[in-house]
């Protein structure tokens, strides 16, 4: 069972736990700022560690989208860490998932030019629905209870 385990498909559907059991746990009892401490401090570090993989990848690139991914993946991490720091928990949840479906539409746009394979790109989109679908949660329950 765990040789057919493939780390590009495993690790990524490991990754949502965090942000279904955050907005399950939110669903459960809102005013838990731990929960919120928690599900958004996530939230950035993903964010941030996807554009940074857009960073990363502009390196090995000689085209003119080099410099689109390294100018967009700067401007998404600093627009999760200002959101972080600026804006209400719920609000963030909203621009996280946002910001994840911006990465992932680069991701899919430049797919050849990035070498994705179609395993890891239909492993992005279920796991990208996945954690944007809670983190809209999560910011329909804050609007619920705000």
């Amino acid at each position: 069972m765990f040789n057919q385990l493939k780390p590009h498909t495993t690790l990524p559907l490991l990754g949502v736990i965090p942000f279904v059991a955050g907005s399950l746990g939110l669903y459960i009892d809102y005013n838990l700022q731990f929960i919120h401490v928690v599900l958004s401090a996530y939230a950035l570090m993903i964010v941030s560690f996807m554009a940074g993989v857009h960073w990363g990848q502009h390196l090995s690139i000689d085209n003119g989208m080099s410099k689109k991914l390294a100018l967009s993946s700067n401007v998404i991490a600093l627009m999760a860490s200002v959101g972080f720091f600026a804006l209400p928990f719920h609000v963030f949840y909203l621009l996280a998932a946002v910001l994840l479906l911006v990465i992932l539409i680069v991701d899919l746009c430049y797919k050849p030019e990035l070498g994705l394979c179609d395993a890891y790109k239909k492993t992005r989109i279920i796991v990208t629905t996945i954690a944007a679908v809670s983190l809209s949660i999560s910011f329909g329950l804050g609007v619920m209870h705000g």
